[in-house]
C-alpha cells in the first residue's frame, strides 16, 4: 500500500515538473505576444503628430521675468552649464579673451535654452525678442521694488558666471559703484593707448608669422595717440 502511494506521488511530481515549465514557456510567450502592441505603442516622441507651433508671449510679466532669471542662475550653479564654466576655469591654455568669450557662450546658451521652453525660438532672434520685451517691461511695467529685486538677482547671476569661469573667491569680490566702475575702465583704456603698451603689443605681435597687418595697423594707432 504503501508503495503504490508512492509511486502515485512520484508519478504526479515528474508529471507536474514536465508540465510547469511548458504551461510558464507557454504563458510567457502569448502574454508578450498580447503585451507587445501595447508596449510597442507607448514611447515618448520627440515629435509632434499635430504639427504643434509654439508662440512666445505677447509680453513679459514679473513672474515670467523673475522665473526666467532664478531658472538661469539655477543652472549656472547646477546644472550643465555650471560644469562648463568648472571645465573652463581649470583650461589654463586659452587666453583671457577667449575665456571670456565662452564664459559669454555658456551663459547665452543657457539664457536661449530657458526661454526656449516658453515659445521664443532656441537662436539669436529668440534671445533678442526676449531681450526687447524684458526691457518694455522694466522700463514701463514694473515699479521700484520689482527693478531693485531684478538688480539684484542680475548681480548675483553676473557675480557666480565671473567667479566660477575665473575661479575667483566670491568672498572676496567687492562691489563698485557704477560711477567706479566707469572710472576703472577708463583708466584701463588709459593705460592700453600708452605708447610703451602699444610698442610691447607691436613687439609681441611681431613674432607671429604673417603678422604685419596687425603691427601696421598697431603703428598707425600708436601715431594717432
Amino acid at each position: 500500500m504503501l508503495s503504490s502511494i508512492a509511486r502515485s506521488v512520484r508519478l504526479v511530481t515528474q508529471q507536474h515538473q514536465r508540465f510547469v515549465p511548458k504551461v510558464a514557456s507557454n504563458v510567457q510567450q502569448q502574454g508578450l505576444k498580447k503585451m507587445a502592441p501595447i508596449v510597442v505603442g507607448r514611447y515618448f516622441s520627440t515629435s509632434d503628430p499635430q504639427t504643434f507651433q509654439p508662440q512666445m508671449p505677447d509680453a513679459i510679466t514679473a513672474d515670467v521675468a523673475e522665473a526666467i532669471q532664478d531658472t538661469t542662475l539655477f543652472y549656472l550653479r547646477h546644472g550643465i552649464s555650471n560644469q562648463r564654466l568648472i571645465a573652463l576655469s581649470k583650461d589654463t591654455e586659452t587666453p583671457l579673451v577667449m575665456k571670456w568669450q565662452r564664459m559669454m557662450e555658456i551663459y547665452l546658451s543657457t539664457q536661449v535654452y530657458v526661454i526656449s521652453g516658453l515659445g521664443f525660438s532656441g537662436d539669436e532672434q529668440g534671445l533678442q525678442a526676449y531681450t526687447h520685451k524684458l526691457a518694455d517691461f522694466i522700463q514701463n511695467k514694473c515699479d521700484d521694488d520689482e527693478r531693485d529685486m531684478f538688480k539684484q538677482v542680475g548681480a548675483e547671476t553676473w557675480k557666480e558666471l565671473l567667479a566660477t569661469a575665473f575661479h575667483l573667491d566670491t568672498e572676496n569680490l567687492k562691489e563698485v559703484s557704477i560711477v567706479d566702475a566707469r572710472n576703472i575702465m577708463h583708466k584701463v583704456s588709459s593705460k592700453m593707448q600708452e605708447p610703451n603698451i602699444l610698442m610691447k603689443i607691436q613687439k609681441e605681435c611681431g613674432k607671429i608669422p604673417d603678422s604685419k597687418f596687425i603691427c601696421m595697423y598697431l603703428f598707425d594707432l600708436k601715431e594717432l595717440l
